[in-house]
């Protein structure tokens, strides 16, 4: 069993039409997924003080995954809204990342034997992180896992910026390999 950690993001998609939500962003998807396939995950985001909070820490709990090193801020936590087009999902706004755009996560003492403790941790472009707190996540000696993504919020020289000087990129493979057994 391989131990995940995702770092970043803790959203919610806004469906407008129905006018119902659910949990999504990258990282959180990924600890949950994680989970789901029987491998202890964990995440590290930042929680608002709206309602959508207690909804994510439900979800977190019912999905199994350790969410006790998160951050809580005053505000909005990151959602997107969406609607129905056709049959795919349209993603029409955004509230720039919510209280992660605002405060985003900075590595600290405290994270680090628990981010440490983990096989491979997992972030994205949409995770806010500053480059020099990936770059510091990075330097943790656990392989980290990027998702670079499609589109992102962030210039094309903000992600090349990012990793250019980071050896772990390879991470992704191992994130992969870790799970590959399971998609079999």
């Amino acid at each position: 069993m391989a131990r995940l950690c995702s770092v970043g993001l803790l959203l919610v998609d806004l469906y407008t039409g129905k006018k119902i939500m659910y949990p999504g962003g990258n990282e959180l998807n990924v600890a949950v997924y994680a989970s789901r396939l029987g491998n202890e995950s964990g995440i590290i985001g930042v929680f608002g003080s709206d309602p959508s909070t207690a909804f994510l820490q439900a979800v977190l709990q019912a999905e199994h995954v350790d969410y006790s090193h998160s951050r809580y801020a005053e505000g909005p936590c990151a959602n997107s809204t969406v609607k129905i087009v056709n049959g795919d999902r349209v993603f029409t706004g955004h509230n720039n990342g919510g209280v992660t755009g605002m405060f985003p996560i900075e590595i600290t003492a405290e994270d680090e034997p628990y981010i440490t403790s983990f096989d491979v941790v997992s972030t994205s472009t949409y995770g806010r992180m500053h480059p020099q707190q990936v770059q510091k996540l990075c330097s943790l000696g656990v392989p980290v896992a990027y998702d670079f993504s499609s589109s992102s919020p962030h210039s094309e020289s903000f992600r090349c910026n990012v990793f250019l000087p980071i050896p772990r990129i390879s991470a992704v493979l191992l994130l992969l390999f870790l799970f590959e057994a399971k998609f079999c």
